[in-house]
């Protein structure tokens, strides 16, 4: 799948790997796990690892991406403790032979060991192995609203779980659904069910003229004071539609082959 086709995502929460340079594609890191960083903490930052602040193990960069969504990814290659490399990009997962690997396609900036910044610049493939003592990887938080609008048809907005952008689908509009704002079907909000009976009640009592367009319409029952149907000047004649013919003054219907005028008896 090419970036373009892949919608970017944004986890909020903390995803820490190890990984290497892959032999055989230098812009595409390996990826090894949450178990290494730590080995690597307590090695060169001696840092102690207890019960309280492990890493979690299935917190993995597949298991929060999956293969077919693009995030913005931060690269740090330490040697020792010192920071050598670091690089925030966009970038996806990949899966071969049941290994995950990190495929860097755009760096967005790069910092080398002096402090220089380098805005885009390529993703790094020129470290040799001897150069650098362990690499980590981890999800970049987007800084900029327009970072998070980098796909067509997609509004940045604030979740629970923070900041995130949301793609909003063909026929649909944004709602609130179990606190978080999603893309909501037009089928799903303006379904008869999806209202209370008190819009219902509203809209029978209300004595103003009430207009309703759609492409189709399903009702079960509808109570007003006054029903008006305007017939379009191009009829479609589809089995069960309804017209009002103003020549002859009278409602028409369609049984499939022929139009058949509607009768009625004045009640007394």
């Amino acid at each position: 799948m090419k970036p373009a086709d892949m919608k970017l995502k944004v986890v909020n929460k903390i995803v820490l790997e190890k990984c290497t340079f892959d032999d055989a594609e230098s812009t595409k890191m390996k990826l090894l796990g949450s178990k290494p960083v730590e080995d690597d903490l307590v090695k060169h930052e001696k840092y102690i690892i207890n019960e309280t602040n492990q890493l979690d193990p299935d917190n993995t960069f597949i298991k929060n991406f999956g293969l077919d969504t693009k995030f913005y990814y931060q690269l740090m290659i330490f040697k020792g403790t010192h920071l050598q490399h670091n690089e925030v990009g966009l970038g996806c997962v990949v899966e071969e032979d049941g290994q995950s690997f990190l495929q860097r396609f755009l760096a967005l900036t790069a910092v080398d060991h002096e402090g220089n910044v380098i805005n885009n610049t390529g993703v790094v493939t020129t470290f040799l192995e001897e150069e650098y003592t362990h690499i980590h990887v981890t999800p970049y938080p987007p800084q900029k609203a327009l970072q998070l609008m980098i796909d067509a048809n997609t509004i940045p907005c604030t979740n629970q779980d923070g900041p995130t952008s949301v793609y909003v689908e063909d026929e649909s509009c944004l709602g609130v659904v179990d606190g978080n704002l999603q893309s909501v079907p037009f089928t799903k909000v303006f379904s008869l069910k999806s209202f209370a009976k008190s819009v219902f009640d509203s809209l029978a009592k209300t004595s103003r003229k009430l207009s309703l367009r759609s492409s189709s319409l399903f009702c079960t029952r509808v109570e007003s004071n006054t029903l008006v149907l305007h017939s379009n000047s191009k009829q479609v004649e589809e089995e069960g539609a309804v017209i009002y013919d103003k020549k002859s003054k009278c409602l028409k219907l369609f049984d499939g082959k022929h139009w058949r005028t509607l009768s009625y008896n004045e009640d007394t």
